[in-house]
């Protein structure tokens, strides 16, 4: 008897504790939220930052974030409904904006190093281990989903005089990614080059060139194959339906 009464008020505690989970977890991230506009604010007012603030009332932020920002330098960072960054992502502001709409993600560990303009559309996801290096513009469209370890670069460095350090010398072109798109683990893309709809990017690839939508893009460098999507299976099943 007296087990049968331990295991009921274990069920007991166990289903209270469930039921309360969502009120506790909301108030988790209040406090995170607001430890994180004042650590921002106190941030930018030490440095001397003309900083642009706007972070949306239920947006979910993980443990552990790094925020940096450049003395002197106007940074933006917009986040709007439900938008996520998680436990130890880095967000390095060097300038520029950062501007996640509703319910974009920057999953575990990911790093944000941002001297330009980044924009990630709505349920946009960079995955764990992600980086994205923006010094002019990168902007990612919605529902684009991108694996673990995925690196994103709008930028690269070049040599000119043996004695110059090629880490001074850097080149920049947009980078765009298009709506509902997927790019596995461990790929690489590269500035200037835009990747359309509904294309993907196979593990372990080095995007160098611009993938036409509706394509597969695989290997170093990648190299693109039209898929038929299974839209268009169906639009031309039924066009040989009426044609009959």
């Amino acid at each position: 008897m007296e087990r049968q009464g331990a295991a009921a008020l274990a069920s007991r505690a166990y289903w209270a504790a469930r039921e309360a989970e969502p009120a506790v977890r909301a108030q988790v991230y209040r406090a995170r939220r607001e430890a994180f506009v004042a650590r921002l604010r106190a941030l930018a007012a030490w440095y001397r930052v003309p900083l642009e603030l706007d972070v949306a009332p239920d947006v979910r932020l993980g443990r552990h974030l790094t925020v940096e920002l450049t003395p002197g330098v106007p940074s933006r960072v917009v986040l709007e409904s439900q938008a996520h960054l998680g436990d130890y992502v880095q967000l390095l502001l060097r300038g520029g904006s950062v501007h996640l709409a509703a319910l974009a993600a920057v999953r575990h560990h990911g790093v944000l190093s941002i001297s330009g303009d980044l924009t990630m559309a709505p349920e946009a996801t960079l995955g764990w281990y992600g980086a994205i290096h923006c010094a002019e513009r990168v902007q990612i469209g919605a529902r684009a989903g991108f694996a673990d370890r995925v690196t994103l670069s709008d930028c690269s460095h070049f040599f000119t005089e043996p004695d110059v350090w090629w880490y001074h010398n850097t080149a920049t072109a947009p980078l765009i990614i298009g709506a509902n798109t997927w790019t596995a683990s461990n790929s690489v893309v590269t500035k200037g080059v835009t990747i359309g709809d509904y294309s993907i990017t196979a593990a372990g690839s080095v995007v160098v060139k611009d993938v036409p939508p509706g394509h597969f893009a695989s290997g170093v460098p990648a190299r693109n194959k039209k898929m038929t999507l299974p839209w268009e299976k169906a639009l031309a099943a039924a066009r040989a339906g009426s044609a009959a």
